[in-house]
């Protein structure tokens, strides 16, 4: 509870550093991760066809994409970025983010009575995935998600809508543009919204709450991989 009301408290002050790069260029970074995300996975699904981790093996390599650009395009203000060792307890953190995670998934759970998988996994759950697509689904939702998402959401944009919309508002913000973000890249069928759009939004106002409470987006980063690690011991206990 002491974590939750730090993190409340911290989100509604301004940013204590404000980025060097506007809005423009914030939503240029989101855009470009999209389009990366997106010509990634096309590129595996024509490489791959049938294959049940095509779309990951796309994904990894638009997080690729989108790191190298985001690491380029900003490479003269790198240290806005905050992704430098934080004093922030990461174990901590990591631990706190599954227990959110896990919050959230009841929350998910009596909106849709459903037990459904992260829709990053779900075309994994019902067939056989196999080594390879293990090792996929780890490398995707433990490293290449997370270093990109958060380079993006928390380390470009999050900092930029704040300061343009304020604390709370530019929090809120982040939020929806992140369940958005998820929505288009990795639903495949968005018959379920709350699932699809819903769930994302509070994951990522939980991220960008640890974000805001430590300025650190390697603190933000380490809160994705627990999200991650629950989203694989769930597709585990589905498979």
């Amino acid at each position: 509870m002491r974590m939750i009301s730090r993190i409340m408290r911290k989100i509604g002050n301004p940013e204590p550093q404000p980025p060097p790069w506007g809005l423009a260029s914030a939503l240029s970074a989101l855009v470009a991760a999209l389009a990366a995300m997106i010509i990634g996975t096309l590129i595996m699904l024509t490489l791959l066809e049938g294959s049940s981790y095509a779309p990951l093996l796309g994904w990894i390599l638009g997080s690729v994409v989108t790191v190298a650009y985001i690491w380029s395009a900003f490479r003269r203000s790198r240290a806005f970025l905050h992704i430098a060792p934080t004093d922030a307890r990461l174990f901590l953190i990591l631990l706190f983010a599954v227990g959110m995670a896990f919050v959230i998934d009841l929350v998910d759970l009596g909106i849709t009575g459903a037990f459904l998988p992260a829709p990053e996994l779900g075309a994994l759950v019902g067939v056989e995935a196999g080594f390879a697509g293990w090792v996929a689904a780890i490398l995707f939702m433990l490293v290449a998600q997370p270093v990109a998402e958060e380079l993006a959401f928390r380390g470009v944009f999050f900092p930029a809508v704040r300061q343009v919309l304020g604390g709370w508002v530019g929090w809120l913000m982040s939020g929806l543009a992140y369940g958005l973000f998820h929505l288009i890249v990795y639903t495949s069928d968005p018959g379920n919204l709350w699932h699809s759009l819903g769930t994302p939004v509070l994951i990522g106002l939980v991220i960008g709450g640890v974000r805001a409470s430590t300025g650190s987006t390697r603190a933000a980063i380490v809160a994705h991989i627990g999200f991650g690690v629950f989203a694989l011991l769930k597709l585990l206990a589905l498979s």
